[in-house]
């Protein structure tokens, strides 16, 4: 028996922490494949999949994440193509980073650094999170309602963080990760 969900604000579904060591994407399939059989779920230009990625342990984040904001503003108008119009014209839920470079060079710290890039959690990388949670969050992509959508959302976040902070960036950055594996 499938249900339909009336909803008229929405709902929110939050996953258990998923290592990209453990095979992950058959986690998002069971989770969808379960949230099938139960109802039916539609999603809406005011629908957002938000993912959170963190690594290693916090002596390195300021170092790690001032390099990942590097990479992001370097490759934010790229980025932003690949979205559409609602999830980045005008957004207030999932803003651009649009920090000038040398204002981040400045950021000295950790705190700088997030402020710097998100002075709110509303924007498309939401560095807010690592204060308490040590982690950066994607506000970007749309609603999904299936596994597929979802995972090539969660591939691309851990492509472009390993990038980042592989210097992946200077040549064939998406070689050597085995998504099916779940690992990279």
């Amino acid at each position: 028996m499938r249900l339909k969900l009336a909803i008229k604000d929405g709902a929110e579904f939050i996953s258990p922490i998923i290592k990209t060591s453990s095979k992950w994407h058959d986690q998002l399939n069971r989770f969808w494949r379960r949230l099938d059989e139960l109802c039916h779920l539609e999603t809406s230009e005011r629908c957002g999949l938000h993912i959170h990625i963190s690594w290693g342990d916090m002596e390195h984040k300021f170092i790690e994440a001032k390099r990942m904001a590097e990479i992001i503003l370097q490759f934010q108008p790229t980025i932003d193509q690949n979205f559409p119009d609602q999830r980045r014209v005008n957004n207030q839920f999932c803003r651009s980073n649009n920090c000038h470079l040398t204002e981040l060079q400045r950021a000295k710290g950790l705190n700088q650094l997030i402020v710097t890039m998100s002075p709110a959690r509303s924007y498309a990388w939401n560095f807010q999170m690592l204060k308490n949670h040590g982690t950066i969050e994607n506000r970007q992509p749309p609603g999904q309602v299936t596994s597929k959508g979802t995972k090539e959302w969660v591939r691309f976040v851990i492509s472009f963080t390993h990038a980042s902070l592989t210097d992946g960036f200077d040549g064939g950055w998406i070689h050597g990760i085995d998504y099916k594996q779940g690992s990279g």
